[in-house]
């Protein structure tokens, strides 16, 4: 009976670390020592990351807005150093087991190391609601799902759990509406690659929609696939959505195929 007691009390203490909230006084982290999404604000001791300061707000010179093309905010750099089979061992701590077989197995293989910068940003109203989010949101169903009061930032800026962190990327910020085009091919030991799929794709976000009439309050990511090529796959449609709740509300996907109407 003392041994059930125990168990108890240990598994009550787990289930309350899970549920741990942020406090008033960590949360205001954000913004002073941590940036407004939680990362570590200053630069490491080595001096190779350097603190975070806003990150890109602004396009870059040269950047001609409808052309397509991206403007290289850094286009005159050089590299710090290059790493290739003759020295990377002395770098081996920063290489992964990959790179090294790259280097191991390839002599002419090199890899041109630049100058590290933090330019990532997002809009103050996401950042103001993230800061909101540390001390108010939460998880549903064990953590399986989020509170639909959430909406509009990152909903764990100082995740406490494995749950939260994985929230964290789910519903991390990627602007409202993105639309792309993608190639997907396949390379076989010859080197012949052949292109597998072509794909226009539209992704949006109403999870960053807070302020949006009509949108559905558990959706939180959908989005849209049309094939154009090859031949064989044109006019393919994919969609999927996926919720807040997936225990009440499953993901939902649909497709079209030509072939079979």
């Amino acid at each position: 009976m003392k041994t059930n007691r125990i168990l108890v009390a240990l598994l009550a203490g787990l289930a309350a670390g899970a549920q741990a909230q942020v406090t008033p006084d960590e949360a205001k982290q954000l913004g002073s020592t941590l940036t407004q999404v939680g990362a570590t604000k200053a630069g490491n001791k080595e001096g190779t990351i350097p603190a975070y300061t806003g990150g890109l707000t602004k396009a870059p010179p040269g950047f001609k807005a409808g052309s397509g093309v991206w403007a290289d905010p850094f286009k005159d750099e050089a590299p710090l150093m290059r790493i290739d089979a003759k020295n990377w061992q002395q770098h081996a701590d920063k290489l992964s087991e990959g790179q090294k077989e790259l280097f191991k197995k390839n002599p002419g293989f090199y890899m041109d190391v630049y100058p590290s910068h933090r330019t990532g940003a997002m809009p103050d109203d996401v950042l103001a609601k993230t800061v909101r989010n540390a001390t108010t949101c939460k998880t549903t169903k064990g953590g399986l799902g989020v509170d639909q009061a959430c909406r509009g930032g990152i909903p764990f800026p100082i995740a406490k759990t494995g749950n939260e962190m994985m929230w964290n990327q789910q519903l991390r910020y990627k602007a409202d509406t993105t639309t792309r085009s993608s190639r997907s091919w396949v390379v076989d030991s010859s080197g012949k690659a052949v292109m597998t799929s072509q794909q226009q794709t539209f992704e949006e976000t109403p999870y960053y929609h807070a302020d949006l009439d009509g949108r559905d309050d558990q959706m939180y990511w959908r989005t849209y696939s049309v094939t154009s090529a090859p031949i064989r796959k044109a006019g393919e449609v994919t969609g999927l959505m996926d919720f807040l709740d997936p225990t009440q509300k499953p993901r939902r996907a649909w497709s079209y195929a030509p072939g079979q109407r």
